[in-house]
Protein backbone atom coordinates (compact mmCIF):
# COMPACT_ATOMS: atom_id res chain seq x y z
CA UNK A 1 0.00 0.00 0.00
CA UNK A 2 1.47 3.38 -0.94
CA UNK A 3 2.04 5.71 1.98
CA UNK A 4 -0.77 8.19 2.54
CA UNK A 5 -3.47 6.24 0.70
CA UNK A 6 -6.34 4.67 2.60
CA UNK A 7 -8.73 2.44 0.68
CA UNK A 8 -10.85 0.96 3.44
CA UNK A 9 -11.48 1.02 7.19
CA UNK A 10 -8.84 -1.64 7.88
CA UNK A 11 -6.17 0.58 6.28
CA UNK A 12 -7.47 3.56 8.23
CA UNK A 13 -7.37 1.60 11.53
CA UNK A 14 -3.81 0.35 10.93
CA UNK A 15 -2.54 3.79 9.97
CA UNK A 16 -4.27 5.42 12.92
CA UNK A 17 -2.87 2.92 15.45
CA UNK A 18 0.67 3.20 14.08
CA UNK A 19 0.51 6.96 14.22
CA UNK A 20 -0.77 7.26 17.80
CA UNK A 21 0.83 4.20 19.42
CA UNK A 22 3.87 6.18 20.56
CA UNK A 23 1.76 8.67 22.50
CA UNK A 24 0.21 5.98 24.70
CA UNK A 25 1.13 6.47 28.38
CA UNK A 26 2.06 3.24 30.07
CA UNK A 27 1.51 2.85 33.78
CA UNK A 28 4.75 2.51 35.69
CA UNK A 29 5.40 -0.59 37.77
CA UNK A 30 7.94 -1.69 40.33
CA UNK A 31 10.20 -2.66 37.43
CA UNK A 32 10.67 1.07 36.80
CA UNK A 33 11.85 1.50 40.41
CA UNK A 34 14.38 -1.31 40.19
CA UNK A 35 15.70 0.17 36.94
CA UNK A 36 16.67 3.42 38.72
CA UNK A 37 20.36 3.67 39.56
CA UNK A 38 22.26 6.46 41.28
CA UNK A 39 24.80 7.92 38.88
CA UNK A 40 28.50 7.74 39.79
CA UNK A 41 28.61 11.50 40.43
CA UNK A 42 24.94 11.96 41.32
CA UNK A 43 24.37 13.42 44.77
CA UNK A 44 22.30 11.39 47.21
CA UNK A 45 19.78 14.24 47.46
CA UNK A 46 19.23 14.21 43.66
CA UNK A 47 18.85 10.42 43.62
CA UNK A 48 16.25 10.58 46.41
CA UNK A 49 14.26 13.25 44.56
CA UNK A 50 14.29 11.26 41.31
CA UNK A 51 13.42 8.02 43.10
CA UNK A 52 10.50 9.66 44.93
CA UNK A 53 9.11 11.09 41.68
CA UNK A 54 9.02 7.65 40.10
CA UNK A 55 7.73 5.98 43.28
CA UNK A 56 4.82 8.41 43.53
CA UNK A 57 3.75 7.56 39.97
CA UNK A 58 3.32 3.87 40.86
CA UNK A 59 -0.13 3.24 42.32
CA UNK A 60 0.45 0.13 44.41
CA UNK A 61 3.93 -0.45 45.70
CA UNK A 62 4.80 -1.74 49.16
CA UNK A 63 7.20 -0.01 51.52
CA UNK A 64 9.43 -3.11 51.50
CA UNK A 65 9.68 -2.90 47.73
CA UNK A 66 10.53 0.81 47.94
CA UNK A 67 13.35 0.12 50.41
CA UNK A 68 14.72 -2.75 48.32
CA UNK A 69 14.60 -0.82 45.05
CA UNK A 70 16.15 2.29 46.62
CA UNK A 71 18.98 0.32 48.24
CA UNK A 72 19.66 -1.65 45.06
CA UNK A 73 20.01 1.56 43.08
CA UNK A 74 22.52 3.21 45.43
CA UNK A 75 26.18 3.44 44.56
CA UNK A 76 28.38 1.35 46.84
CA UNK A 77 29.54 4.06 49.21
CA UNK A 78 29.50 5.02 52.85
CA UNK A 79 25.72 5.52 53.04
CA UNK A 80 25.07 2.19 51.31
CA UNK A 81 27.34 0.41 53.81
CA UNK A 82 25.56 2.08 56.74
CA UNK A 83 22.23 0.73 55.46
CA UNK A 84 23.64 -2.78 55.35
CA UNK A 85 25.11 -2.63 58.86
CA UNK A 86 21.97 -1.14 60.43
CA UNK A 87 18.90 -2.61 58.71
CA UNK A 88 15.99 -0.31 57.98
CA UNK A 89 12.59 -0.47 59.63
CA UNK A 90 10.66 1.03 56.72
CA UNK A 91 10.86 3.54 53.88
CA UNK A 92 10.25 6.56 56.13
CA UNK A 93 13.10 5.43 58.40
CA UNK A 94 15.34 5.12 55.37
CA UNK A 95 14.47 8.66 54.20
CA UNK A 96 15.18 9.99 57.70
CA UNK A 97 18.60 8.31 57.75
CA UNK A 98 19.37 9.60 54.27
CA UNK A 99 18.46 13.14 55.31
CA UNK A 100 20.66 12.89 58.42
CA UNK A 101 23.52 11.57 56.29
CA UNK A 102 23.13 14.42 53.79
CA UNK A 103 23.11 17.03 56.57
CA UNK A 104 26.21 15.50 58.20
CA UNK A 105 28.10 15.39 54.91
CA UNK A 106 27.13 18.99 54.05
CA UNK A 107 28.21 20.18 57.53
CA UNK A 108 31.54 18.36 57.22
CA UNK A 109 32.14 19.87 53.79
CA UNK A 110 31.27 23.36 55.08
CA UNK A 111 33.62 22.92 58.05
CA UNK A 112 36.38 21.74 55.76
CA UNK A 113 35.88 24.78 53.51
CA UNK A 114 35.95 27.13 56.52
CA UNK A 115 38.98 25.54 58.16
CA UNK A 116 41.12 25.26 55.06
CA UNK A 117 42.78 28.31 53.59
CA UNK A 118 42.54 28.76 49.85
CA UNK A 119 45.56 27.30 48.05
CA UNK A 120 46.63 30.74 46.80
CA UNK A 121 46.75 32.09 50.39
CA UNK A 122 48.84 29.14 51.59
CA UNK A 123 51.27 29.50 48.68
CA UNK A 124 51.67 33.24 49.23
CA UNK A 125 52.52 32.66 52.90
CA UNK A 126 55.41 30.36 51.93
CA UNK A 127 56.88 32.66 49.26
CA UNK A 128 58.63 35.89 50.05
CA UNK A 129 57.05 38.92 48.42
CA UNK A 130 58.32 39.70 44.93
CA UNK A 131 59.95 42.96 46.16
CA UNK A 132 62.03 41.08 48.72
CA UNK A 133 65.75 41.89 48.58
CA UNK A 134 68.41 39.74 50.22
CA UNK A 135 69.95 41.41 53.28
CA UNK A 136 73.02 43.59 52.75
CA UNK A 137 75.78 44.39 55.17
CA UNK A 138 78.73 42.80 56.91
CA UNK A 139 76.87 39.70 58.16
CA UNK A 140 75.03 39.06 54.89
CA UNK A 141 77.95 37.32 53.22
CA UNK A 142 78.61 35.03 56.15
CA UNK A 143 82.29 36.18 56.50
CA UNK A 144 83.38 38.35 59.41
Amino acid sequence: MPIGLIYNFKDFRTTFLHHFASSHHYQKTSVNLFALKQGPKEALRAYIMHFNQVAMSIPSVSFDMLVNAFTQGLIKGEFFRSLIWKPLKDFDHMLKRATEYIINVEEAQAARRKGALPESAVASERRPPSSHQPPKGPRAGGAQ
